[in-house]
């Protein structure tokens, strides 16, 4: 067993901290944790979820560089029919979940990057077991009112068999629909 404990990390413009433990053992390894982030930006971690990769940075210092435009959208790059994407297009498959199984819960207090939705706290307990993932309770503020739920996914069966239930609480469309704040009469 493998324990990194009470660590503290930053990764581009996110901070993460917390513990996390790696088990082997038949028939499945288990990966288990606590993680912490004050502020996740998730242009710093496109490439884990599935989002384009970062523009390459230059050898110049970050004092010194200056952002392009290009760079500045790089986490929200329209996809090849023109439009932005919050969540990866690729397909989704349970293909190696049959490797690991995991038990994290993650807390984060500010999100960031997840296209022109403002997020708030998003807090979830992450579990997969035997190619089943869960991800249960979820918790994510979103347009000044919360989604509360639980999300289960069998990737033992094709196609894979998926359940979710979902609450809406205060949700205010004029946040999330920023393009219709003047028709805020219409909502």
């Amino acid at each position: 067993r493998w324990t990194y404990e009470d660590f503290k990390a930053v990764v581009g413009r996110s901070d993460l901290g917390g513990r996390v433990a790696f088990e082997r053992r038949a028939p499945r390894s288990l990966l288990s944790g606590e993680l912490v982030s004050s502020s996740l930006d998730l242009a710093d971690f496109g490439p884990v979820i599935g989002k384009a990769r970062p523009a390459a940075k230059s050898a110049v210092p970050a004092t010194n560089a200056k952002k392009t435009p290009a760079a500045a959208s790089a986490a929200s790059a329209p996809s090849s029919d023109g439009q932005r994407r919050v969540l990866p297009q690729q397909r989704f498959d349970a293909d190696k979940w049959g490797t690991l199984d995991a038990e994290v819960h993650f807390v984060g207090q500010e999100v960031r990057n997840l296209g022109s939705f403002p997020i708030g706290k998003l807090d979830f307990r992450v579990k997969m077991d035997d190619r089943r993932l869960t991800l249960s309770p979820l918790l994510l503020q979103l347009g000044g009112g919360r989604l509360d739920g639980d999300l289960h996914i069998d990737g033992r069966v094709q196609p894979m068999a998926a359940q979710l239930d979902l609450k809406l609480r205060r949700l205010q469309l004029d946040t999330l629909l920023p393009q219709l704040r003047s028709t805020k009469s219409a909502l």
